[in-house]
């Protein structure tokens, strides 16, 4: 490419492009505006919202299909501008979302296309809902107002962090359920045994495992210490799945796997639990571990035989 100084700049990973959400683009610095789009098996598409000439720049995201298949429960991203990204010094073509504001949690219905927001409170971030089992949701929200506790030698990020609340299905009566969480918890996701998973930030003042004893390492920086955790569906009985007991893993190639930035969940049918590891914006790939044993009374949900993408432009 050609800068506006006139020097070529030749860009080797073009991907970085495709600014997406991360550990440290949490609520904004990632690609935009955006359209939640409904693919059929034919291949056909129907856009059920579009951010696209809206006057306040937004992004859907996190989009849950409901048990029953007929609604989509998903968060739009506010931010007050468009941005450009950057990589190594170098402004790229694409557009951003920057200057987070708040973000809402909204309910689409299949079959009528009609979209309905959730209650919310203004400048907070409801984000990354999940359906449960009794037709409330569960979601994260920014609602509670803290920040991260301080360490040492290592600088705050200084963003909102969200704990998990369960609500009813128009996001009234939310209870916060995860109090005893010291910082972030987000992206819960419902599996098959009822249970909820979600990505914990683990940060404390006084973590016994801030060096390399046996335990997860020092991160380097803030945003390179996640774990998955679980739960039962009303907020009790935690679990540390993964990331919570050694720095990494050795996979049966005999590659290493990181075992930071755990973020992102999800479930593949031989009931094994999918999680992303990122580590300061760049996909490593997915992990996975064993999702124990499963329940005898397991969810069979049906969906519709279709595919929700969210299109960042």
């Amino acid at each position: 490419m050609t800068l506006r100084d006139g020097t070529e700049f030749r860009l080797e990973s073009p991907d970085v492009w495709d600014a997406l959400p991360d550990t440290r683009r949490v609520f904004s610095g990632f690609n935009a505006p955006g359209q939640l789009i409904l693919r059929n098996p034919d291949g056909s598409e129907r856009l059920l919202f579009d951010c696209r000439g809206r006057a306040e720049p937004c992004v859907p995201l996190d989009a849950a299909v409901s048990l029953d298949g007929e609604r989509v429960l998903f968060s739009v991203y506010y931010g007050e501008r468009l941005g450009n990204g950057w990589w190594d010094g170098v402004t790229l073509p694409n557009r951003v979302l920057s200057g987070a504001t708040q973000a809402r949690l909204h309910v689409v219905n299949l079959e009528t296309g009609i979209v309905t927001p959730l209650a919310h409170r203004p400048g907070v971030f409801d984000v990354s809902p999940t359906w449960l089992t009794d037709g409330r949701i569960m979601f994260a929200s920014s609602r509670q107002r803290f920040r991260e506790p301080w360490m040492h030698w290592i600088s705050p990020n200084n963003r909102p962090h969200t704990q998990l609340y369960i609500a009813d299905a128009d996001g009234r009566n939310a209870v916060n359920v995860t109090p005893h969480e010291v910082s972030t918890a987000m992206h819960p996701y419902l599996l098959a045994s009822g249970r909820v998973a979600y990505g914990s930030h683990w940060l404390s003042h006084n973590l016994a495992y801030s060096s390399t004893n046996g335990g997860i390492n020092w991160p380097g920086t803030l945003d390179n210490f996640w774990v998955v955790m679980d739960m039962d569906a009303r907020g009790g009985d935690m679990t540390a799945l993964l990331g919570a007991h050694r720095t990494s893993i050795q996979a049966s190639t005999g590659r290493t796997k990181t075992m930071k930035a755990l973020h992102f969940l999800g479930q593949r049918l031989n009931g094994d639990i999918a999680s992303q590891t990122t580590i300061v914006e760049t996909i490593w790939g997915w992990v996975t571990c064993s999702a124990g044993p499963r329940s005898p009374s397991e969810l069979r949900v049906r969906c519709p035989a279709s595919c929700l993408a969210a299109s960042i432009m």
